[in-house]
């Protein structure tokens, strides 16, 4: 993994219930070493939203995980065609 290449941005949110927001981009994961170098389940904690792109990079082990953790709701973007989106949650 370059290590350049930036796996998430956490965002502080203010006066909110929500206290902050993590993008991750899971692209380049390619092991559960590489998730256990960035602690990657101590990231998600109470008041806290997490957008994960590339999330089956984790693995299905790590996904276990996390949904043990923290509520998880999947959202996928679709392509229709070059200018349409769907979206299924």
């Amino acid at each position: 993994m370059s290590p350049t290449y930036i796996i998430y941005n956490e965002y502080k949110i203010v006066e909110s219930k929500i206290e902050k927001f993590l993008h991750m981009d899971l692209y380049k994961i390619t092991s559960e070493k590489d998730l256990e170098e960035i602690k990657f389940l101590d990231l998600f904690e109470e008041n806290s939203v997490s957008c994960i792109e590339w999330p089956e990079q984790m693995g299905e082990n790590y996904l276990k995980k996390l949904k043990e953790k923290t509520n998880v709701v999947s959202v996928n973007f679709e392509y229709v065609d070059q200018e349409t989106r769907e979206i299924k949650y």
